[in-house]
């Protein structure tokens, strides 16, 4: 069935002449690989930029590479393509979720992160500390942390307390 899927771009290459390779993590499938079709002198090559979100009208892929012709941004952001230090950030995240998440990893509250994430970094001045609470976050997430640690409250969360203190973002 076709359906209209919300995506983040993991990684991209180019595919002959007129496609492009791209892995992405979707909310309806998790981690796919689709062939989108940029035309012939690489019109779209813009969606395919490091953590954007792009919608395109889909379907999931069992083991063979289907070929997406519509598509488009679902956010368009303002600082991330412009400024070196959050672009590489996005690199750095989406670089991390490429290796991190297997195939056809299907997890709302992971998506939720990158989308609140990718927000954030778009909407701050600087980018700091953020791929470390990232990876802090994505870690409670999957399961390697218990509920016990709260990462919202930053004046006490402590992650094993003889590892890393996220306050601070400091090794111990």
């Amino acid at each position: 069935m076709i359906e209209r899927v919300n995506a983040y771009v993991l990684s991209s290459r180019k595919f002959k002449d007129s496609l492009r390779l791209a892995h992405v993590f979707t909310l309806e499938y998790g981690v796919q690989t689709y062939l989108f079709r940029t035309g012939k002198k690489g019109e779209n090559i813009s969606f395919f930029q490091p953590l954007n979100a792009i919608q395109f009208t889909g379907k999931k892929s069992d083991g063979k590479l289907e070929i997406v012709k519509d598509m488009s941004l679902s956010s368009i952001y303002e600082s991330i393509p412009f400024q070196v230090e959050k672009s590489t950030v996005a690199l750095f995240i989406s670089e991390f979720l490429y290796r991190c998440l297997p195939e056809h990893y299907v997890n709302i509250e992971v998506f939720e992160l990158i989308k609140n994430t990718a927000t954030r970094l778009d909407n701050s001045d600087k980018a700091g500390t953020l791929p470390i609470h990232f990876i802090a976050q994505f870690a409670l997430e999957m399961g390697f942390l218990s509920e016990e640690y709260d990462l919202s409250d930053r004046k006490s969360t402590r992650l094993n307390s003889s590892h890393l203190v996220i306050s601070y973002a400091v090794f111990c």
